[in-house]
């Protein structure tokens, strides 16, 4: 289930990895990272299928994919009215779908937002808040919640021959220091 919230979440982590991309993109030099950046292009939701089926697939949120290669590098998942584990099964769903492909996932949680945000509507139209105005684009209650954002990145099981996850930064906290909106939060983007 989609909403303001998600898909301007996505815009803006397309829009910021777009930035980095272009920076790199645009120098001089000839190394990877720029050589990189010149071939990595924005495939948006493309459906990802499991090997030799064109059923059972998943969308994700955003992906960008080198050029010539069949699956994108990065996916995003943006988690509105998900729990954290279905990120972890969807990840996981990428990795072995796309044979090594898509090297890393990159989860966004808002979950604790939606759920304030439904339980801030409900009391409205309850009747239990004054006015509607008291309700602002994220509800004054979720305004208060933190997101969380999780990094998994795909490793080659020598044993097996299959991609796993390797390493996650899993559930690192977007901190809030007022019932303000956090107005930036920067996630470090690397090609090496």
């Amino acid at each position: 289930m989609a909403s303001t919230l998600h898909d301007t979440f996505t815009i803006e982590v397309n829009k910021g990895i777009q930035r980095f991309l272009d920076e790199h993109a645009s120098s001089q030099d000839d190394s990877v990272i720029a050589r990189i950046a010149r071939d990595m292009h924005q495939t948006g939701a493309r459906k990802i299928y499991p090997p030799k089926s064109e059923f059972n697939g998943k969308r994700p949120d955003s992906s960008f994919q080198l050029r010539g290669r069949p699956w994108p590098g990065l996916v995003i998942e943006v988690a509105w009215a998900q729990d954290k584990l279905e990120m972890k099964e969807k990840a996981e769903f990428y990795f072995d779908s796309a044979q090594g492909e898509v090297r890393t996932v990159v989860g966004f949680n808002l979950n604790d937002i939606y759920k304030k945000q439904q339980a801030a509507e409900w009391k409205s139209r309850k009747g239990k808040l004054s006015t509607s105005s008291n309700l602002t684009f994220l509800a004054p209650a979720a305004a208060a919640t933190s997101a969380s954002f999780s990094v998994w990145r795909a490793k080659l099981d020598p044993s097996t021959g299959k991609t796993v996850i390797g390493e996650s930064s899993d559930q690192e906290q977007v901190p809030h220091r007022t019932t303000r909106n956090v107005a930036k939060y920067s996630l470090l983007i690397s090609l090496e």
